[in-house]
């Protein structure tokens, strides 16, 4: 029988049928099947069983030939067009997925095979929104409705099909990757590219390519391979940013730390491979010119020193580089790509500002860690020449990072120090009295000199009135140790040391004395700095003294600190 059909839809579009029915023997149909402006909001009470999405425009028009003959088998080829898509995400409102026009010019299905051929998707104007949250999942997987594990699984096989590409003209996409170093977001425009064959039933992955502009001269390029299905199996994607403004992603970097950017420019490379649930992963960032703005208070800013890791990698240049690998066995359950990304980026900064004087050496081809370490003897606020050599190393490593700012904070131990001073006191006194230098330093020796002698047994005198320098005297007069039986004879050593040491006993040293010398200290190594004339003065501050316990009870040891600007 000769059938024609022609109707109108009461949401709208058109309809035609043309062909032939056969119903004896057997059922036979062959028909040549018009859509026109269908609208696919037909399809909602299906679509949303499934998945989180509204359809709230897009329309079908197709050329379709059907053919189903008495063996029971149904192809058919034909045509489609799908103009005017727009589809949101039901969770948020956000819009999802749009498109002008979509275009495949030749499809085949044949329910024998169960097969479904595509030719290639020619998508013009599509827009998409792509999220990758904090554990790295995307916001399409979070729109998917698990389905009741009561239904009764289907026993047909599944439908393999092919998609011979997919051609993007004229379009555009919102992508954001919030398991980032600084939360990430943009808008791509101008994208065009294309995606491979994608068959079901191959192991090949899809190869894609794709290029877009970010804001006015910013570049987006996505390159890499795919196992559509399985992307588990096999992932090879590069997405790459170039010359991105990064004062638009001051709203992301509030939430992550709590800071604004003023200005800067951003070159990222995100590349993550995925073979057989293994994850090797690269981050590649390069920011130009950054400048953090400031400080705003948010609940989940992450309590990091962002201003001095910046100063800290930032170049005489201005520029940062960040190589971030990151690894890990997706088919572990514990696995969390967000975590792991988050682990390596705090693990980076820690390590960054808990040792960032052995960064400033390898700057300079220097591995060691004591770069920021300068020891003085106790009681002493001299630089030696191995502290000297410190200096220029460490001015020609700052020379690569001018952000930074050195602070030094002077120091004194109280034990050590405090002793070396009586004894500098005592010989300063010595040495008025004596009217010349009083360059002994060796306490016993003292006395075997006369006049030497004279002035300490004096100082002793006037110091110390109570104690009767002859009854010291008589306590270190005995015969000597080679002749028992010689006169008794005063032991000259014995005595000298037994003096100075009542007199170091009874010198005083006030914490103005410690705090001096601890200033001292702070105030050389900053003249060290300033005296070659290539260090500018405002790098160089001194911050309050402080107390530290000598490991050797020899040497003090200060250590600087770095500061961003």
């Amino acid at each position: 029988m000769q059938v024609k059909l022609n109707g109108k839809l009461g949401q709208g579009g058109t309809f035609s049928v043309d062909g032939t029915l056969g119903l004896l023997p057997n059922l036979n149909i062959t028909a040549q099947i018009n859509t026109q402006d269908v609208p696919l909001s037909l399809g909602q009470p299906y679509v949303q069983q499934f998945a989180h999405i509204q359809i709230n425009s897009g329309a079908l028009n197709s050329e379709i030939e059907l053919n189903f003959n008495a063996d029971q088998n149904l192809t058919s080829t034909g045509s489609v067009q799908v103009p005017s898509l727009d589809i949101v995400n039901t969770l948020d409102g956000g819009k999802l997925l749009s498109w002008n026009s979509l275009d495949i010019d030749q499809f085949n299905f044949n329910l024998d095979t169960n097969k479904l051929h595509f030719s290639q998707l020619t998508f013009d104007q599509l827009f998409g929104t792509f999220v990758l949250d904090e554990n790295r999942e995307t916001n399409i997987s979070a729109l998917i409705i698990e389905q009741d594990e009561g239904t009764t699984a289907s026993t047909n096989p599944p439908l393999d099909f092919i998609i011979g590409g997919i051609l993007i003209k004229d379009s555009s996409m919102d992508f954001s990757d919030l398991s980032l170093p600084l939360p990430f977001a943009t808008h791509i425009v101008d994208l065009q590219g294309r995606v491979s064959t994608i068959d079901t039933v191959s192991d090949a992955p899809a190869n894609i390519k794709l290029e877009g502009q970010v804001d006015e001269y910013g570049l987006a390029r996505i390159n890499g391979s795919m196992n559509v299905l399985e992307p588990v199996q096999h992932t090879d994607v590069t997405v790459e940013f170039r010359n991105l403004q990064m004062s638009n992603l001051s709203p992301y970097t509030v939430q992550f730390a709590g800071r604004e950017i003023d200005q800067g420019k951003l070159d990222l490379d995100l590349g993550y491979a995925i073979e057989k649930g293994l994850l090797n992963g690269r981050n590649n960032v390069v920011l130009s010119d950054l400048e953090l703005g400031e400080k705003v208070d948010h609940p989940d800013a992450a309590s990091l020193p962002l201003g001095l890791a910046v100063g800290l990698l930032k170049d005489a240049d201005g520029v940062i580089r960040i190589d971030l690998p990151v690894e890990g066995d997706i088919n572990d359950p514990e696995f969390k790509i967000g975590g792991v990304v988050w682990q390596a980026i705090s693990g980076m900064i820690t390590k960054l500002v808990s040792a960032p004087f052995r960064l400033l050496g390898k700057l300079i081809g220097i591995d060691s860690e004591d770069l920021g370490q300068f020891e003085f003897l106790a009681g002493r606020s001299d630089l030696t020449p191995p502290e000297l050599e410190k200096v220029a190393q460490l001015e020609e490593a700052l020379q690569q990072r001018p952000e930074l700012v050195i602070e030094i904070s002077g120091v004194m131990d109280r034990s050590i120090d405090a002793d070396a001073l009586k004894k500098m006191k005592l010989i300063a006194v010595a040495t008025e009295r004596l009217g010349e230098e009083f360059a002994s330093q060796d306490d016993q020796a003292m006395m075997l000199d006369d006049e030497i002698r004279e002035v300490v047994e004096k100082m002793h005198s006037e110091r110390l009135p109570n104690v009767d320098l002859t009854s010291i005297k008589a306590q270190h007069t005995a015969p000597p140790v080679s002749d028992p039986e010689a006169p008794p004879v005063l032991d000259e050593l014995a005595y000298a040391t037994e003096l100075w040491n009542q007199l170091v006993d009874a010198e005083t040293v006030s914490d103005q004395d410690l705090e001096d010398l601890a200033q001292a200290r702070a105030q050389v190594i900053k003249d060290a700095f300033l005296s070659s004339g290539q260090f500018a003065g405002n790098r160089v501050v001194i911050a309050s003294a402080k107390e530290v316990v000598s490991e050797d009870k020899q040497w003090v040891v200060l250590e600087l600190s770095v500061a961003s600007k």
